[in-house]
């Protein structure tokens, strides 16, 4: 979805501006409400990242995917989220013949992932200064 139409543009501006603040404005009786900071700060995430062009799914962690909404969040391929899945490196539930994966797996797979990167960027840096590479 892009923002096309200048309403649309205004809208989305008033609704950042109104969490900035920490209120935001219900237009169907123009009531006043105070925004939790930290449900604010999730919105206006959402809001930033999509602005900025990029794909925006929101899933809640006990949510079952089918492997092609994984391989969509991951964007990598079906094939490729199959294979994690049967190798056992993403947890999975069988429906049928189908596989279910928690939206919990896989953020843990990502952030297991993430981490496993930074520790072998810290581990090469360790080792090149001890390699006096530095």
């Amino acid at each position: 979805m892009t923002l096309e139409r200048t309403a649309d543009v205004e809208v989305v501006a008033t609704t950042v501006a109104a969490l900035r603040s920490g209120t935001l404005c219900i237009t169907s009786d123009n009531s006043v409400v105070s925004v939790p900071s930290d449900v604010a700060s999730l919105v206006l995430s959402v809001i930033d990242s999509w602005a900025a062009g990029s794909n925006v799914t929101v899933v809640a962690h006990s949510d079952l995917l089918t492997t092609q909404q994984v391989a969509d969040v991951m964007q990598v391929s079906r094939p490729f989220v199959t294979r994690l899945v049967d190798r056992g490196e993403i947890a999975c539930v069988r429906v049928g013949k189908h596989r279910r994966v928690s939206a919990a797996s896989v953020i843990e797979f990502l952030e297991q992932t993430r981490q496993a990167g930074v520790t072998a960027i810290a581990d090469e840096a360790r080792q090149n200064v001890a390699d006096n590479l530095y």
